[in-house]
């Protein structure tokens, strides 16, 4: 089986269509396992691993700590990597499971599995399922005050179906859609007994609804990879829409964002930066807050590998780091992340 260098699996996940190549150089099984050890900072009001106690629900989060040392801890996971199944004729069938290089290097860090089909022209075709994408914990009802909120499981399904290459083109779709639920949303009970909305007043129950989190969503992303002349690297600007239909009206919401990647790979390095900026206008006013939610969100994503660590031909030196906020017009739903991670790359 032949061993992919840092330089030629960039290559490959930026090929232009002017450039067409199998999906591997040979059938059989390909992949990498990325080891990583991490620390993340997070300030966030609906995340479980804050203090369960809030007293009120004016005001932004206090950040967490945490060094994460574990390959499955929470935050950043420490076990990333794909495999590959490639096979046919002409090898335009491939089966695989993980997380891709592409999107390692992009900052899209969920499990995938599916299948990929490459026509005559280029175009290759992918659909699958993102099994991680969704299932989490939450709070039952994240707005409860003076009482320690309980945790619930969030879960759903998620799929996706991907084209690069379009008609042999440097254009690429990318759709996404699922559903979510909550196993016990108790969203906006407490504020029904107890006077913790803005307004002075409890919620009734028909108010309460508005803050209801089961829900269906679709997406859909367009980008084109741009080759720079001289060899300069690569460029891939993106546009996406997405649409969350809630069944609490105050919590659906419009998506638009515009993303930007850089890619280029010198020797033995390769580097990879994103940079994102995303909006979200809900269709309902908040009855907490007595005011329609407005979220900005910005997003950075760091990603470098020094290829033959040591001259180890399969094994790299790895490091990803990013950071992302969300300013929201209501200060309770503001957020900050950070992350720093290093570790070792594996390729078979």
């Amino acid at each position: 089986m032949n061993k992919y260098s840092s330089a030629a699996i960039i290559s490959l996940s930026l090929v232009s269509g002017s450039s067409i190549a199998a999906l591997a150089p040979e059938t059989g099984f390909s992949g990498e396992v990325n080891l990583l050890a991490g620390y993340y900072r997070d300030t966030n009001n609906f995340s479980t691993n804050h203090s369960a106690y809030q007293q009120d629900i004016t005001s932004k989060a206090e950040s967490s700590d945490e060094a994460n040392n574990e390959v499955d801890g929470d935050g950043i996971a420490g076990l990333l990597g794909n495999v590959d199944y490639t096979f046919g004729s002409k090898l335009n069938h491939q089966l695989f499971l993980g997380t891709s290089r592409e999107e390692i290097a992009t900052g899209s860090l969920a499990f995938e599995l599916g299948y990929r089909y490459q026509f005559k022209d280029g175009t290759t075709v992918a659909f699958s399922t993102l099994p991680t994408l969704v299932s989490t914990e939450v709070w039952a009802d994240p707005y409860a005050i003076n009482e320690n909120r309980k945790k619930t499981d969030l879960s759903g399904n998620a799929g996706r179906i991907k084209v690069d290459h379009l008609m042999g083109s440097a254009f690429g779709v990318d759709f996404g859609f699922g559903v979510a639920e909550v196993d016990e949303d108790n969203s906006g009970e407490d504020a029904q007994t107890e006077i913790i909305a803005t307004d002075g007043e409890v919620l009734t129950a028909e108010e309460a609804e508005l803050l209801q989190r089961d829900r269906k969503y679709a997406s859909m992303k367009v980008d084109y990879l741009y080759f720079l002349p001289n060899k300069m690297g690569a460029v891939r600007p993106s546009f996406t829409y997405a649409k969350s239909d809630a069944d609490g009206e105050a919590l659906s919401y419009d998506s638009y964002k515009a993303e930007i990647s850089y890619a280029k790979v010198i020797g033995h390095h390769s580097y990879a930066v994103t940079l994102d900026a995303r909006k979200r206008d809900y269709d309902a006013v908040n009855p907490l807050y007595d005011v329609t939610r407005e979220d900005k969100q910005y997003g950075l994503f760091f990603a470098y590998e020094y290829a033959e660590i040591f001259g180890a031909k399969d094994w790299g030196l790895v490091t990803l780091m990013g950071a992302n906020k969300i300013d929201s017009n209501i200060n309770y739903y503001d957020s900050d992340f950070l992350f720093v991670s290093v570790g070792a790359n594996y390729k078979f």
